[in-house]
């Protein structure tokens, strides 16, 4: 549902981080331990005995998440350092002084320190988002209580708590008065093209990367969405397949889970049937649709 790619942003940045710290530890274990190749005998001291451990233990220690934004930081001034004593004083563009790798070097380790270890990490946040993101489905309990989201964060949590409640209202409405509920027309499949449009502008316009947890919970919101809308059944958009369902109820438990990783009120909104929120999903749909957006049934 959202573009390609967008969705594995936090895989694609540990698979970086990885390979960044895994050719950088090379070099140093080239100036420390003279493997796979030894250093010219003429080499600087300081270059072997300062350089040399920065990128073999910088290296493993991006590589493996450890202690990354420190690592990443002392690497990326270590390969400035480098580039302007051994290159860039030689010629002005990079192409001509031979100091491209320094320089990529450089802002890799810059862009790693800035945005930590992300997914794949050792310690820390990666460990505890790999803990929430295999927690059993059944443990999963519903918290109270967090401050509300502003900006972007916003609109995607009320259309997560929309998805929720209008599950959650068709059941509790059939059992307390044994009939089912009046379901406005295209309610659901409004529903579902507001998330799509709002998760795509979260993970365009998003100015840092979650953590994991965060965004697998989205992920699996958008995965599970979406194989409902490539089912292109008609039924499944009725008051009825959404009290009986079991893709309803999944998606339901996904959209909570997906709350309470951003650690988002999970509280029941007011707005579930005001104007004002019908007036949002109209204009969201409006948008969307001039963005190229699709719904139950469009196409990619």
């Amino acid at each position: 549902m959202a573009s390609f790619m967008a969705s594995y942003s936090a895989q694609t940045y540990a698979l970086m981080r990885i390979v960044a710290g895994f050719l950088f530890l090379w070099h140093g274990s080239m100036k420390v331990l003279g493997f796979p190749t030894g250093m010219p005998a003429d080499a600087p001291p300081f270059i072997v005995w300062v350089a040399g451990p920065i990128e073999l233990f910088g290296g493993i220690f991006i590589m493996i998440g450890l202690f990354t934004r420190w690592s990443a930081f002392l690497a990326s001034g270590t390969m400035a350092a480098a580039y302007w004593m051994a290159h860039g004083l030689k010629a002005v563009l990079p192409v001509e002084n031979g100091g491209e790798l320094a320089a990529i070097y450089c802002f890799v380790f810059l862009f790693i320190s800035a945005h930590g270890a992300g997914s794949g990490a050792s310690t820390g946040r990666g460990a505890r988002a790999r803990s929430m993101a295999h927690v059993d489905r059944g443990s999963l309990r519903l918290e109270t209580g967090p401050a509300a989201p502003t900006g972007r964060e916003a609109r995607l949590w009320r259309v997560l708590v929309e998805l929720s409640v209008q599950v959650e209202e068709a059941r509790a409405a059939f059992a307390r008065d044994g009939k089912p509920r009046a379901l406005l027309p295209g309610r659901l499949e409004n529903v579902v093209v507001e998330f799509d449009d709002a998760y795509t502008v979260y993970v365009e316009g998003m100015e840092r990367l979650p953590d994991e947890a965060q965004l697998l919970a989205l992920q699996a919101v958008d995965r599970q969405l979406a194989g409902m809308v490539g089912a292109k059944e008609a039924a499944l958009w009725t008051e009825q397949a959404l009290r009986e369902d079991r893709r309803w109820n999944e998606a339901e438990r996904l959209a909570r889970a997906a709350i309470r990783a951003h650690a988002w009120p999970e509280r029941r909104l007011s707005l579930v049937a005001s104007e004002a929120l019908v007036g949002e999903l109209v204009e969201s749909i409006s948008n969307a649709a001039k963005r190229g957006g699709h719904g139950p049934g469009g196409t990619s």
